[in-house]
């Protein structure tokens, strides 16, 4: 049997690191080895702060104070001359994931009318508190939660609202439950 004189380790030279991996993946250092730090990362600028660098943040509308006037405005003071100023003439409408048919023409005009018999079939009974709102601006979505108050019954509404790139109404999904008091248990 032959034998091979092996060379002796040291750890004098610093161990290479893959080209691919970062520098908080490289958990050796040796006596003596400063590791590079990392620079901190960039701040967070959202595309709808007023801070916002090269592009001009003033032709985006702010999607939360879209949806929340637009619902306020349907819910609660019933102005729909005003609302027709913020819907597209493609809108759809869907309720409880069933969508309601608006007709192919004019569904602007349909989803109007589906608002003015809410109107007045429940009058000033049909209001709505909503109490939180999330914005999606990659797709230009809004998901509000909150109350619902139609006739005597009270609802728990999660509405998603969906809008172009010049702020119009596109697109509604809501999901609505009763709440029940406890004499209904």
């Amino acid at each position: 049997m032959k034998t091979i004189a092996l060379p002796t380790a040291t750890i004098s030279s610093p161990i290479a690191v893959h080209p691919h991996r970062s520098i908080r993946q490289r958990k050796v250092s040796f006596v003596g080895e400063t590791l590079p730090t990392m620079p901190p990362p960039p701040p967070y600028k959202s595309r709808s702060s007023s801070s916002a660098s090269t592009s001009s943040t003033s032709d985006i509308p702010d999607l939360q104070s879209l949806a929340l006037d637009l619902l306020d405005t349907l819910y609660n003071t019933h102005d729909l001359s005003r609302a027709s100023t913020m819907i597209h003439p493609n809108v759809t409408l869907t309720h409880n994931d069933s969508p309601i048919t608006l007709g192919s023409a004019g569904s602007k005009e349909a989803y109007l009318e589906h608002w003015r018999n809410r109107v007045q079939k429940f009058g000033p009974g049909l209001k709505a508190h909503f109490r939180e709102a999330v914005v999606d601006e990659s797709q230009r979505k809004v998901w509000c939660v909150g109350e619902v108050t139609v006739g005597k019954r009270r609802k728990e509404s999660v509405d998603m609202l969906s809008f172009d790139e010049q702020g119009r109404l596109v697109g509604e999904e809501d999901w609505v439950r009763v709440i029940r008091t406890r004499r209904e248990d």
